[in-house]
């Protein structure tokens, strides 16, 4: 069975000159054989719920299968790990961060499940408990990883410490360049220390890493009305609704500038759009982005819409703005 599984992961890994397809059937085959010669075995389990079950949206079946991983083998921290997983995604994050903590009841120097309860504090806006998290992950990975570094950065944004922010937000890069968030933390960080022209860099680079990635293009454009750039801020924003068309933050902001460039009937358009967005999916609305003393928005929207964490792949869109005028 250990060889059956080894083989498996290695076909799921590599496709040595297949098509990835072939390489995935090749896998899920060799799982199979594992199991029908030993049912409970915890890894292959483990790797059947992660990547069949899971994958085809079967998360009962996900969920049971690692439930009973769990039972069987306490101390598999890989188990907890893809169960918790498993439960963030069917949407129950605090059953997902129980999973995390029972894990590491069993396993408590296990990074993985230090960094995954981290980043899902973080998102929450736990900061202090996702630091303590994030650092024990850093402090027991065998080797540097990006994610942890990525949400160090996170959370030291929310909590205001722009050197920090930089410093792991570069390291994350330094380990993984191609990762969106951690460029769009890096500038938040030279931005919030008036580095204007890194940060404006550093948006750019978020975008390039990542074309979907419209949360660093919604920051580059606030970043640009701030510096009297209308005509730029304008095409930012209307990037963002290019790909997020219900983003009242966007619709405020572009209402907001129209006016100021007497264009009332532009103006309108996105403010009532703006309203009804709020009205339609919830958007906070207050005074200033990124947590004034009246944002119903946690500061972590703005700079942390997701652990793919990101940081964990979840979206939240950051940035709200007064409609009282």
């Amino acid at each position: 069975a250990r060889v059956l599984l080894q083989l498996a992961a290695a076909s799921g890994a590599s496709s040595g000159g297949r098509s990835t397809g072939e390489g995935r059937t090749e896998a899920v085959a060799l799982l199979e054989e594992v199991l029908e010669e030993d049912s409970d075995h915890g890894r292959a389990n483990v790797a059947w719920a992660t990547a069949v079950e899971s994958e085809r949206g079967n998360l009962a079946a996900a969920e049971a299968r690692l439930r009973g991983v769990t039972s069987r083998e306490p101390f598999l921290a890989e188990g907890w790990r893809a169960l918790g997983r498993v439960l963030e995604q069917a949407g129950r994050t605090g059953e997902a961060e129980a999973a995390y903590r029972d894990g590491l009841d069993y396993q408590p120097r296990d990074p993985g499940l230090h960094a995954l309860l981290g980043l899902s504090l973080a998102e929450r806006g736990e900061i202090e408990a996702a630091t303590s998290h994030l650092e024990a992950a850093s402090d027991f990975s065998p080797s540097p990883r990006p994610d942890v570094h990525e949400g160090l950065a996170a959370v030291a944004v929310a909590r205001g410490d722009w050197p920090r922010a930089e410093a792991e937000a570069r390291r994350a890069i330094e380990l993984e360049p191609a990762r969106a968030s951690a460029w769009n933390h890096l500038a938040v960080a030279l931005e919030e220390q008036g580095r204007t022209d890194e940060a404006l860099a550093a948006y750019g680079r978020a975008r390039e890493a990542d074309v979907t990635y419209w949360q660093a293009v919604f920051n580059r454009g606030l970043l640009l009305r701030k510096l009297g750039r209308s005509e730029q801020a304008i095409a930012a924003f209307q990037e963002v609704l290019r790909q997020s068309p219900g983003h009242a933050p966007s619709h405020y902001e572009l209402g907001v500038l129209h006016g100021a460039r007497d264009e009332p009937g532009l103006a309108r358009e996105h403010l009532e759009a703006a309203l009804e967005a709020k009205r339609i999916r919830g958007h906070a609305l207050s005074d200033s982005y990124g947590g004034s003393d009246t944002t119903e928005i946690p500061a972590l929207d703005r700079w942390m819409p997701t652990v793919t964490v990101h940081l964990g792949g979840h979206s939240q869109e950051g940035g709200a703005s007064t409609l009282s005028q």
